[in-house]
């Protein structure tokens, strides 16, 4: 619309405008897509081509607080869900009906891996050789943990979070180098990017 709006009132929409960067201005896109999340008591309401770039929309947006919402939301359609149905696995839809091992559903994971753990290739360096590592530090969790198989080693990112202040621990294999780029906390000088070479490393973080 004349006013930066989608035409298309719904969350696949708006998310694949924002997340293929389809816009001059991103405040009314981003406006839009909370009040597509918040309408629906913070739900998905979308399939599996919405769900692909509904979290990525939302980073983009600096709303990883809605992402959780949307992960933990009690009641249909939603993952808990399927974890209230004791489910150990990724069901091919919100009713268990169908196959119980399925991957329709399973962006989620990226999200949790390279979103609220931080842990995203630079696509610019393939191979892992340079990766940026963006953890989301939710007040709602105390901790979060994740790591990934490189071909130089195992890389891996955890985060402890209490209260105002949280521990960033990041083991980095050799032939890899990382930037760490913090959303929502910052290092004790007050910095919010780092250049990490291999090792292990510990940094004290201060959340905003």
């Amino acid at each position: 619309t004349p006013e930066g709006r989608c035409v298309i009132h719904e969350q696949t929409a708006g998310a694949l405008l924002i997340d293929f960067r389809l816009y001059d201005r991103l405040e009314p896109l981003k406006d839009q897509l909370v009040q597509t999340v918040e309408e629906h008591d913070c739900h998905h309401y979308c399939g599996m081509v919405g769900l692909r770039h509904l979290y990525y929309a939302l980073d983009a947006c600096g709303r990883q607080d809605l992402c959780l919402k949307i992960i933990t939301a009690k009641g249909y359609p939603g993952y808990m869900e399927w974890l209230e149905q004791d489910a150990t696995t990724l069901w091919e839809t919100w009713q268990p009906y169908n196959s119980k091992n399925h991957h329709m559903y399973s962006d989620v994971l990226f999200w949790l891996i390279k979103s609220l753990a931080g842990i995203s290739p630079d696509f610019e360096q393939p191979g892992f050789r340079h990766v940026e590592i963006t953890p989301y530090i939710a007040e709602e969790l105390t901790w979060c943990e994740a790591w990934r198989q490189t071909a130089s080693g195992r890389l891996h990112c955890r985060w402890e979070r209490k209260g105002k202040k949280a521990d960033l621990y990041l083991t980095v294999p050799d032939g890899i180098t990382a930037k760490i780029v913090l959303s929502n906390a910052s290092f004790t000088d007050g910095a919010s990017c780092r250049e990490v070479q291999p090792g292990r490393h510990h940094f004290a973080l201060q959340t905003v």
